[in-house]
């Protein structure tokens, strides 16, 4: 003995017994979108992880993430990261041929403070969807 299906809804159609097999169809037009709607918000998450990931990953996080980025607001946030990181590492290089003559170590004890501070910056430049410049940062990668 089968119940029977609930009453329609005031004023609405009864509603559409599901499909076979338990899925749900497509919408029309042929399938699911993928990523966000045309002029909609760029995808900032990866965005401040390409910033924050020069901590752990040197350049190879923001590289990373600029080969896989879809949209352009993350290629840019990752590029300004691997610009970064490589002009930092440079700067670090000189700065240790350079502490021989002991002004090195002055550019030591500005550049590791900046090497810390600067990505939270960008960090959160990138969660409000801009693009942060870093200073000092050559421009080896351009778009």
């Amino acid at each position: 003995m089968t119940t029977p299906p609930p009453p329609p809804p005031a004023g609405g159609t009864p509603p559409s017994p599901p499909p076979p097999g338990g899925s749900i169809p497509p919408p029309p037009g042929g399938g699911y979108p993928a990523g966000p709607p045309a002029g909609g918000q760029p995808d900032t998450a990866l965005a401040i992880v390409a910033h924050l990931s020069t901590w752990v990953a040197w350049f190879i996080g923001p590289l990373v993430i600029y080969l896989i980025a879809k949209d352009e607001f993350t290629k840019a946030n990752a590029r300004a990261a691997l610009n970064f990181e490589i002009s930092y590492t440079i700067w670090v290089v000189l700065s240790f041929i350079l502490s021989l003559l002991l002004i090195g170590i002055l550019f030591l004890l500005i550049l590791v403070p900046l090497w810390l501070i600067l990505p939270v910056a960008a960090a959160v430049k990138a969660g409000n969807g801009e693009v942060y410049t870093y200073p000092l940062a050559i421009p080896f990668v351009r778009g």
